[in-house]
């Protein structure tokens, strides 16, 4: 994808690309979606819990599995950009099940990429990391942090009091961060699996917090990670972190 901000994130060969962390990773899945439409590719979303759809969201909803193949195939006839899911309710895109999930990303789903939304925060930016699953098969994930989890003070909105590691800490410093980050056990499964991570820190829009991301950024590049980006998913400025 030449002269795309998606090929800052995902690979041309890459087809499954998980999401998960907090802070961005809706929107910056519905953006990359689009870019790749643009382009002239085919996008499936999934999402593994309900999920509020964007307004111009095209959904295929069907709550049997074995259908879907086909139904894809008819709806890219009308949009390049699909949302999946088992029924509508209350305005929320039911979600598959973990197993059913499994079964479809091995039917070779007739589209170009493949983006799943994990559930693992608690609604704020480094609460997380807990429910995501790697026994899809995929290509890339990528980890979003918002920006404005820097300099927050310590509550139980932003950091789980049972978190050890936050005990001593009042504020939350990039260093910190990364630390914490590259501390979890979810990264040490992704590196065991193997499977290619983009770090985004999302949300960096003014000169305070380039200066503590960038910092951090390189931290995060030490750690392993294949590659760290930094910018706002809001105005489509991006660096990469050498």
């Amino acid at each position: 994808m030449k002269n795309s901000y998606t090929s800052m994130f995902i690979d041309p060969s890459e087809k499954a690309t998980l999401f998960f962390g907090g802070g961005g990773k809706s929107t910056l899945m519905h953006r990359l979606s689009q870019d790749i439409s643009a382009s002239g590719q085919t996008v499936a979303i999934f999402s593994t819990y309900p999920t509020i759809m964007p307004m111009e969201a095209h959904m295929v909803i069907t709550p049997e599995i074995k259908h879907l193949k086909t139904e894809l195939e008819q709806e890219l006839q009308s949009s390049s950009v699909l949302y999946l899911g088992k029924k509508l309710n209350n305005d929320r895109l039911e979600a598959f099940s973990h197993n059913e999930l499994m079964q479809l990303l091995k039917m070779e789903l007739p589209v170009d990429r493949i983006f799943i939304e994990a559930d693992n925060t608690d609604g704020r930016s480094v609460s997380g990391y807990r429910k995501l699953t790697l026994n899809y098969r995929l290509d890339r994930c990528i980890n979003v942090i918002g920006a404005d989890a820097f300099n927050k003070q310590k509550s139980d909105n932003w950091i789980k009091s049972r978190d050890s590691f936050w005990n001593t800490r009042d504020m939350l410093s990039p260093l910190n961060l990364a630390e914490w980050i590259d501390s979890r056990d979810i990264m040490k499964k992704i590196q065991n699996k193997k499977i290619p991570v983009t770090f985004f820190l999302n949300k960096v829009e003014n000169i305070f917090t380039q200066n503590l991301a960038l910092a951090f950024g390189k931290k995060i590049k030490q750690s392993g990670f294949d590659r760290v980006v930094i910018g706002s998913v809001f105005n489509s400025q991006f660096q990469l972190i050498e």
